[in-house]
């Protein structure tokens, strides 16, 4: 049987680990290094420290997240439906 050492090696950090929340639905997990992203259920959730905020709701479940460079993020919901997330708000043309 082969040694299990390094990153094999067994160790408690699960079950150790401290919970920074309970979720209903939990699929996915993304970080842009400041803050960690959880698609739960048809919501986008934003856990940054203690505080937990809804990025957006869409009608269907979030099975896939990432972070993406210009900020904003990337989804797939259920049936192959992309969806996309930008923390900037688009600028209205003026009138």
């Amino acid at each position: 049987m082969p040694s299990f050492d390094g990153a094999l090696k067994p160790n408690q950090m699960l079950e150790t680990a401290e919970i920074v929340g309970q979720f209903d639905a939990p699929e996915d997990l993304a970080t842009d290094g400041k803050a960690l992203y959880i698609a739960d259920g048809t919501a986008i959730l934003r856990l940054d420290g203690a505080a937990r905020a809804e990025v957006r709701r869409f009608d269907r479940p979030i099975t896939a997240l990432c972070c993406l460079p210009d900020g904003g993020i990337a989804g797939r919901a259920r049936r192959g439906a992309r969806c996309r997330c930008s923390r900037r708000r688009p600028r209205r043309p003026p009138p």
